[in-house]
């Protein structure tokens, strides 16, 4: 086991000078940031709404990027409705669809949404011969932002200066959009602070397109060296990308047993004293896994349990992973037990609604 992990951390390393070398200069200085000019709006076609061709001094902009097959967007698409028509003149809200795999889905949809969706909405500008990755808006604002890990909805507001005053999740907009329109927006305290957040979120963004473009690509080992960096710098912060490795290895890359190897150096070794890591890495495991009776669900029994005795059955993200592990290995009825408490230890936290939404799962699959 140990000649396996050294060989794959040499040929990490050495993979990672040809991975992420593309990414680094990107990130050492950003174009588009809070309190930086906003980009000229580059867009294909308006599908709906008077067109923008400009920012006009003294109007406030929110731009946000959305996609037809984004879940998370479409739940964002009322919301801004209720901003634009609070708002009124004041404001003007434009969704502009990227990353969009099919050009032609946007129309019909924004057909069937009707007054649902009460903004204007554009689509990407792709130049010919570029796939939908390479969109003007896509490149300019959200990578230029250095979000493109983030990924969409991303949210941006301009300013009546045409100054970016705020980039975030189109659900936490009201606050800033209420200070900007009133006046009370401290510009200068917010482009501190989202360039110190940025700094720090540039140490692992190198990392993290790296690894989504390497996937784009078919490229297994380079997705693999992408997610080992991650945990390399700093496994308690990036622990889920240690089930995204693992997926690789198990599912795309078709190699069950380096997956195995893999899983099981993390769990008896390497990140042994890590819950909630291993409980991530479970619930990828017995997500994947094909059968009931599998050595991978034997691995993700090890795994959940270990992570439930460090925190003492105390913490939901490992009894839920338990939980899962009893689903998966069809013994249903522990499994909503576990998920139950997994349920209250989750209250007043960011993880309810997903355990909610699996005990529910459990349930109608019962």
């Amino acid at each position: 086991m140990r000649g396996y992990t050294e060989f794959w951390r040499i040929l990490t390393a050495l993979l990672l000078l040809v991975v992420s070398s593309p990414y680094s200069a990107l990130y050492s200085g950003l174009q588009v940031g809070v309190g930086k000019p906003a980009p000229a709006l580059q867009v294909g076609k308006w599908l709906k709404g008077q067109p923008v061709t400009q920012f006009v001094k003294g109007h406030i902009y929110i731009v946000e990027s959305w996609a037809t097959w984004c879940v998370p967007c479409l739940k964002s698409i009322p919301h801004l409705t209720a901003l634009q028509k609070k708002y009124g003149s004041n404001v003007s809200v434009i969704g502009v669809d990227v990353w969009e795999e099919d050009s032609t889905l946007a129309q019909p949809f924004i057909a069937r949404q009707g007054n649902q969706m009460a903004y204007c909405v554009a689509q990407d500008l792709v130049p010919a011969g570029q796939t939908f990755f390479e969109g003007k808006f896509a490149k300019e604002w959200i990578e230029g932002a250095g979000k493109y890990s983030v990924g969409i909805p991303l949210a941006f507001i301009v300013d009546g200066q045409g100054i970016i005053a705020w980039i975030g999740h189109p659900t936490e907009l009201d606050g800033p959009v209420d200070q900007i329109v009133t006046g009370t927006w401290g510009i200068a305290a917010a482009a501190a602070k989202y360039d110190e957040e940025m700094k720090e979120a540039s140490k692992s963004e190198p990392y993290k397109v790296a690894y989504y473009d390497c996937s784009r690509k078919g490229d297994n080992e380079g997705a693999i060296a992408a997610c080992e960096s991650l945990l390399t710098l700093d496994a308690n912060k990036f622990y889920d990308w240690a089930g995204r490795e693992y997926s690789v290895f198990y599912s795309d890359a078709k190699q069950p047993q380096r997956a195995v190897n893999f899983a099981r150096e993390a769990i008896g070794t390497r990140y042994h004293s890590n819950p909630r890591l291993l409980a991530s890495l479970a619930r990828t495991i017995a997500r994947l896994s094909e059968s009931k009776d599998s050595m991978e669900l034997d691995l993700v029994e090890e795994a959940a349990n270990h992570a439930c005795q460090l925190v003492v059955m105390k913490k939901a993200f490992a009894v839920g992973a338990l939980a899962r592990v009893f689903f998966a290995k069809g013994g249903k009825v522990k499994a909503i037990e576990l998920q139950k408490k997994a349920v209250e230890l989750s209250e007043g936290t960011d993880d309810k609604e997903d355990m909610q939404s699996l005990l529910d799962f459990m349930m109608q699959h019962e």
